[in-house]
This record gives structure tokens, sequence and C-alpha cells, in this order.
């Protein structure tokens, strides 16, 4: 099946791809920066829902459904063949992108745990509907997505890993390391916890 992941995300919107977590948004460059870097090119492959999306792109600043967000992604995931670890590389591509030029000189002056906690507070500049929170517990530091269960695809929380890496990439003690998530669904929530270690 052509978008084979992209389809299996679609088919498990309660309610659609438009009516589907209302009350969840996010800016128009967050889909707008990875398209940039990866373009969808098979446009007359894709569900006619998210072709409209791609090929009528919002202004960055505008607030669209997280659904077209992940939608998306997952389009790419597809088009361009993206495992676990490929997604997870493709996630930091984009960051790292984001970041680029007087950004990561200015970052490099920064700890990785001021610019978690940074990014933390920043989230909601760019999310509406979900949270990232940072803290430490027994002495390691953490930072914990939570997202209504079933917005996000796996393979995209996942893929947070390598936002978070490179984050902490660009600060002034660039050997840190994001682990994988470990994710926990209770009803209604999913909880992802990265561990992020090595300073």
């Amino acid at each position: 099946m052509p978008f084979s992941e992209l389809q299996s995300y679609l088919a498990s919107l309660p309610q659609g791809i438009d009516r589907s977590f209302p009350d969840c948004k996010v800016k128009a460059s967050l889909i707008r920066e990875p398209l940039s870097i990866r373009p969808l090119r098979s446009l007359d492959r894709l569900p006619p829902a998210v072709a409209s999306i791609v090929s009528k792109l919002p202004l960055p600043s505008e607030w669209v459904p997280a659904t077209h967000y992940a939608a998306v992604l997952m389009a790419l995931v597809d088009e361009y063949g993206l495992d676990r670890d490929g997604y997870i590389t493709f996630s930091r591509e984009v960051t790292e992108a984001l970041t680029q030029g007087t950004y990561s000189v200015l970052l490099g002056m920064v700890h990785p745990e001021t610019l978690l906690r940074g990014a933390s507070s920043l989230w909601g500049y760019f999310h509406k509907g979900s949270s990232l929170a940072a803290r430490r517990v027994d002495g390691v530091f953490e930072a914990v997505l939570t997202t209504p269960t079933g917005l996000l695809p796996q393979r995209l929380i996942d893929g947070y890993a390598g936002t978070i890496q490179a984050i902490v990439h660009r600060s002034r003690v660039p050997q840190a390391r994001a682990d994988r998530p470990s994710i926990r669904t209770s009803g209604a929530e999913t909880v992802a916890t990265f561990r992020v270690t090595g300073w």
C-alpha cells in the first residue's frame, strides 16, 4: 500500500484528520521546515487531505491542527523510508537547521540543562494541547513529553530524541546524549520520558 504508515495513522484517528484532537495545534513552521529539507514529491499519490495540506502550506506563524503536522511527517516517513533510527536522525537534522548560524554560537555558551529547560518553557509558543517538562530525578536530567494518546505515532515520539540531541549538541557540553524515550500510556494520556546524560 502506498504511504502505508501514513494510511495507518489516518485510520487510527477517531474523527478523521480535521476533527480529531481539536485542542491540539502546532505552528505551521513545524511543518514547513521538515518539507524544506525533504520535500514530498509524490503529491499525486498522497491521500487528498494530506496533499491539500502540502500544496497550500499556511504561513509559518499560523496555528494548524497537530494531526496535519503528524500526517505530513508520516508521509515523509513513507516517502523516504525512514525507520526509527532514520527518523530520529531526520528530526535532529531539522532542529539543527532551525538553530544554525548566529543561534548556534549563542547556544554554544550555554549548559545543556539550561537549554533544555528553556526549550520546555518555549514549547507552548509552538504547540497547544501537549507539554514538555524538564526535571531532575535521582540526579538524572529528564525531558518529559505529554500528549493525548493517539495524537502522535510512536515513530514521531521517538523522533524527539533527535530534537533533544540536536539542542544538546549545540550547547557547551556537546558530548551529552539523549536516550530514546520510555513511553507510558494511561488512558487518554501518553507520557514519553527522555533521559539526558553525559555532563
